[in-house]
């Protein structure tokens, strides 16, 4: 019956038999073909250097070249038939590998970038802050009903500019890369240009997530800050969109994206999944193809306005991840570069979703709420699992505190909940999105939602 549901699901969004088997084919190209090609032209290549290699290398290719400079002429000669050899190799190798790369492998073919994305961390001394996700405000024009932050009135006590001036440079003194701005609405703060300015004057990147209705009267001070990228939350086509953030507001959305892309903002359309839009998927792809517009898939989870009754079932749920997987197969990604978020995975036996090393709020992520607040993610619950306020410490006390953000920094796998208990990722994969996973069971490390598990329970693939 679970079986049923998931074809049920995926035949309403136009996958069918045909769409999952391109999948697996690019999976094992993606996790064998090409890791294996590049493998067999650097044994084959290496194997003709050791016989061009003559005595002046020894009988190693790879030193001949090197050694042959204090021999004679004959062992000289040798040693340029294998440097030759040995730059054929290095060529078709890195084609071999960029095949790899390009299907989704990464190193020779470990499958970490394909198509369920996600951004490369390179952890520094400690715990390195590279994203920070700061919800400028809590003031919002629209009263959305899936908003985890139940957006709408400002809190009562926001950080001041001065305060805002101080926290960026705080950001900057941990070495943070990129600042995302969001909300509520960030554009509706007064001083959003100011803070903005100071982002990008202390050298880090400048993001923004926002509702795009407010926008076109800021269009031309948002070009001259030359942000890195701009999140538009665009939830369906125009009548679920609206049932979803008010009358009116679809095109306003849609208006702002066509307004940026044509100033050469790098733009990404953000589609938070539910019930209510699930259908859409497939006539939102028309509407984006070719557009020069990056999108983002993620799911509602049920917190602050949104109803568990209208979260995606299961089923669902991998339907969507089927849908990303074959439009990733179907189009360019210069086309159509969808993506889903980290609330996608995890360790699938049919997607190519990338290798999931844990959440990383706290080991490279934060999240600060509009009145100081630090938390992991924002994703969590703004007001749930706070570490501290910079009213109180500086952000370097809070993050360089040993103690801070213990659910991640100081996992191990007898903290696995029951979903992820035996499985034998768990260690690794540290059970999922913690925001799926609290907000879902109420405790971390438990994701139900969980690529894996749905095929074990469906009994996929097949």
């Amino acid at each position: 019956m679970a079986n049923k549901k998931l074809e049920d699901a995926g035949e309403e969004l136009g996958i069918s038999k045909k769409d999952r088997a391109r999948i697996r084919r690019q999976r094992l190209k993606a996790r064998l073909f090409y890791p294996v090609l590049g493998a067999i032209i650097v044994a084959c290549f290496t194997g003709l250097g050791y016989a061009a290699g003559g005595s002046g290398g020894g009988g190693y290719p790879y030193a001949g070249p090197g050694l042959a400079l204090v021999t004679g002429p004959e062992e000289r000669k040798g040693g340029f038939k294998s440097f030759i050899f040995i730059v054929s190799t290095t060529i078709l190798s890195a084609i071999g590998f960029a095949a790899a790369y390009k299907a989704g492998g990464h190193h020779g073919g470990s499958a970490l970038y394909n198509v369920f994305s996600r951004r490369r961390y390179s952890l520094m001394a400690g715990y390195q802050v590279q994203c920070a996700v700061w919800e400028f405000t809590l003031r919002c024009n629209l009263r959305c009903s899936h908003c985890g932050s139940s957006a709408g009135i400002p809190r009562p006590d926001e950080l001041t500019t001065k305060e805002c001036f101080k926290l960026c440079e705080e950001l900057a003194e941990l070495g943070c890369e990129d600042v995302c701005l969001m909300g509520g609405e960030p554009f509706l703060r007064e001083d959003w240009l100011s803070v903005a300015q100071c982002i990008k004057a202390l050298g880090m990147n400048l993001n923004f997530v926002s509702n795009g209705t407010v926008m076109d009267q800021y269009i031309n001070k948002i070009a001259w800050l030359r942000p890195k990228v701009i999140g538009i939350s665009l939830d369906g086509v125009e009548e679920s969109h609206e049932v979803i953030r008010g009358k009116g507001n679809f095109k306003k959305a849609v208006a702002a994206i066509e307004s940026l892309r044509g100033r050469g903002i790098q733009t990404t359309a953000i589609t938070t999944v539910s019930k209510i839009n699930f259908k859409d998927l497939p006539e939102m792809k028309g509407l984006l193809l070719k557009k020069g517009v990056n999108w983002q898939m993620q799911v509602a989870m049920p917190f602050g306005n949104f109803s568990k009754e209208q979260m995606l079932s299961k089923e669902e749920f991998y339907a969507t991840a089927l849908f990303i997987a074959k439009e990733r197969t179907s189009h360019r990604f210069e086309d159509l570069p969808l993506v889903g978020a980290d609330c996608y995975g995890y360790y699938s036996k049919f997607l190519p979703d990338g290798e999931w090393k844990g959440c990383r709020a706290g080991i490279s992520a934060i999240g600060i709420t509009s009145d100081g607040s630090v938390v992991g993610c924002l994703a969590m619950g703004n007001d749930r699992f706070i570490e501290g306020s910079i009213r109180d410490k500086s952000l370097r006390e809070i993050w360089g505190n040993p103690n801070s953000f213990a659910y991640n920094r100081k996992f191990d796998a007898t903290k696995l909940g029951p979903n992820c208990r035996d499985c034998k990722h768990g260690a690794k994969c540290k059970g999922g999105c913690s925001a799926m996973s609290y907000t879902t069971t109420e405790r971390l490390h438990n994701d139900p939602y969980c690529f894996r598990t749905i095929e074990k329970e469906t009994g996929l693939p097949r």
